[in-house]
């Protein structure tokens, strides 16, 4: 998975893995840096920040999935990597994990997949049949038969079975988007929310792994 983008001398910046889905985090969960050495999908980053230790940045930990970004003249890339380790206080040393994405309006990958959910809009309520229609890092499109009051900005209990989770998983997310289709079914445009670390970072792998 070698990139001729990646060069020595390059400016980039390392964050939580797709942190720029959320503009106003950015600066906060994000550090400058400077490639100082590519070796195949192997990468050492410099962090180019005063009186900083890295290992004391929270999230940055050994295996945990990050978020490389760069600027080309035609446009934002962003790799995924992983920590793999450190040089002293200011060189973090990651690999490349995926392939690498030139950031379009849509910025999350999303992944098609067909399967039957439960979902539900309140923990009163009993949980309905619906069907998801893709999901990303930070979100998923299911299709429900009806709307019973569902509106947007209210918070949706998913339950569903993906090959990344072991067991049936339990994920919250706000409606940001509601479409009828042309068979009179309801299109729920959803924005996670309260994913713990590792719901996370499973979920990513997963999406990694079926768009290589």
């Amino acid at each position: 998975m070698e990139n001729k983008k990646l060069k020595i001398g390059k400016l980039a910046s390392i964050s939580k893995f797709n942190i720029s889905e959320v503009d106003y985090l950015r600066g906060v969960n994000e550090f400058e840096g400077l490639i100082i050495g590519v070796d195949s999908n192997r990468i050492e980053l410099e962090i180019i920040h005063p009186n900083l230790d890295l290992k004391e940045i929270a999230f940055i930990k050994l295996k945990t999935l990050l978020t490389l970004s760069f600027k080309e003249d035609d446009g934002l890339y962003q790799l995924p990597v992983e920590v793999d380790g450190f040089k002293g206080a200011t060189v973090l040393i990651i690999i490349q994990k995926g392939p690498l994405n030139k950031i379009q309006r849509r910025k999350a990958i999303r992944i098609p997949i067909k399967q039957h959910i439960k979902y539900k809009k309140s923990q009163q309520e009993e949980f309905k049949d619906g069907k998801l229609q893709d999901i990303s890092f930070i979100g998923a499109k299911i299709q429900v038969d009806s709307l019973k009051k569902i509106k947007t900005g209210d918070h949706i209990n998913l339950q569903l079975d993906l090959p990344c989770f072991k067991e049936k998983t339990s994920l919250k997310g706000k409606v940001v988007r509601i479409e009828t289709t042309k068979e009179g079914l309801y299109n729920l445009g959803l924005q996670f929310v309260d994913l713990s670390n590792n719901i996370k970072q499973k979920l990513a792998r997963w999406i990694i792994q079926k768009q290589g």
